[in-house]
């Protein structure tokens, strides 16, 4: 997401033809607010990107939720989408992190 926030900030774009080409293709996909960077969506609001520290706590609050419910990991995707929140990876770190759950 770095390279993104810098091709919107000041369109530098990272060496290397591949990757070049990767950042202008992902960027129409993403847009900066301020510092903040967020990812249209078609049908909701945009979702606000975030980094690995905060998608672990956004994953552990959703699964574990207010009542100890731990949910599986497509429920907590959906719910994390629906709270607003976006990054890469979010899939897989969900589904893994879910899977690792010890009081499961």
């Amino acid at each position: 997401m770095t390279d993104i926030i810098e091709f919107m900030r000041i369109g530098s774009l990272p060496k290397g033809e591949k990757e070049g080409m990767k950042i202008r293709m992902k960027a129409p996909n993403y847009e900066l607010r301020g510092e903040i960077l967020y990812r249209k969506s078609c049908l909701d609001a945009s979702l606000r990107c975030v980094g690995p520290k905060e998608a672990a706590m956004i994953i552990d609050d959703v699964h574990k939720g207010s009542c100890g419910l731990h949910y599986g990991w497509r429920i907590v995707t959906e719910r994390i989408k629906r709270l607003g929140y976006y990054w890469p990876r979010m899939y897989a770190d969900t589904a893994e992190r879910v899977r690792v759950c010890q009081e499961c």
